[in-house]
């Protein structure tokens, strides 16, 4: 898990060009998957970095969206595919909108009441993430 949060890391220092990234990532996501536990643990690592060496790697980190397509793709029917990766769109639009929550908070651009009204997402969900 040290080595994927190395990697990570690493990945946020490159610069390359998101689609670069993104092949990287998903290589890496494949050969080197987690489970439960250790995605939970390294979820921790990576919010106790700098907020942003955090950000930068919650960029690249796409594996709420995967596993909501892969919960999917186990269902075995098209529609269960179509639901999966809509999940999973939902959580990575979610995820994306916390993160953003998070930067606009922490620099005080935006009460958590603004952002509420304008995302959708509880106050308890941006309260969490920060």
């Amino acid at each position: 898990m040290q080595i994927k949060l190395e990697f990570l890391q690493m990945m946020a220092r490159l610069k390359l060009n998101p689609a670069k990234m993104q092949l990287l990532v998903v290589f890496f996501e494949t050969y080197l998957p987690l489970g439960k536990q250790e995605e939970a643990e390294l979820a921790t690592m990576i919010h106790q970095l700098a907020p942003k060496e955090e950000s930068e790697i919650m960029e690249l980190y796409t594996s709420w969206e995967l596993k909501g397509m892969e919960k999917g793709r186990k269902q075995g029917k098209l529609e269960g595919i179509q639901q999966g990766k809509l999940e999973g769109k939902l959580e990575g639009e979610r995820l994306a909108k916390l993160e953003l929550t998070r930067k606009l908070v922490a620099e005080g651009l935006v009460s958590i009441e603004k952002i509420v009204e304008l995302t959708g997402l509880s106050k308890e969900e941006i309260e969490h993430h920060q």
